[in-house]
């Protein structure tokens, strides 16, 4: 069962990493329409892994997002399956800068990016996964990371799985 996590993790970051519908691709296009300054988000800072907190020791690039698998539950929904449940996943979303002047918008504008890649995304996913498009987006205080300062945002989604392994 650890191995759905790992798969739906994969799954996720794979979608917010694409260059048509990902999440650096979204930001683009929110920053462009509401001409707020641009942040670019290359698809190697959309990260595997559960954030590092605001006090290890870690060279962080921002904006970054990190996703990772929070909770799987095994609804036994499909009686001929060994796992048929729902995966909760979290991604955290971090913005950095040394100014508090527009942190908060482009916090928002990466959270509304993040959310947007995954509104396109819904759906039948390969490995017998489906995502609905249901989301929460909880923005958290800003606060010292570092040498600057960091503010964060948690998306967090209920996917559905199925599977005979």
């Amino acid at each position: 069962m650890a191995n759905i996590g790992t798969n739906v993790s994969t799954q996720v970051a794979s979608l917010l990493r694409d260059a048509i519908n990902g999440a650096g691709a979204q930001l683009a296009l929110l920053a462009d329409q509401t001409g707020a300054a641009a942040l670019r988000l290359p698809p190697e800072q959309v990260l595997e892994q559960a954030a590092p907190g605001p006090d290890t020791v870690f060279a962080e690039r921002y904006p970054s997002v990190y996703v990772t698998c929070e909770k799987l539950t095994n609804l036994q929904s499909e009686k001929g399956r060994r796992f048929s449940g729902k995966a909760r996943m979290v991604v955290e979303c971090r913005v950095s800068q040394d100014r508090v002047d527009g942190l908060d918008a482009s916090m928002r504008l990466l959270a509304d990016a993040v959310t947007e890649a995954l509104f396109q995304s819904r759906g039948n996913w390969p490995d017998t996964m489906f995502f609905g498009g249901a989301y929460e987006v909880q923005y958290g205080g800003v606060k010292r990371g570092g040498k600057n300062l960091l503010q964060t945002a948690t998306v967090t989604l209920d996917v559905d799985v199925s599977s005979s392994n």
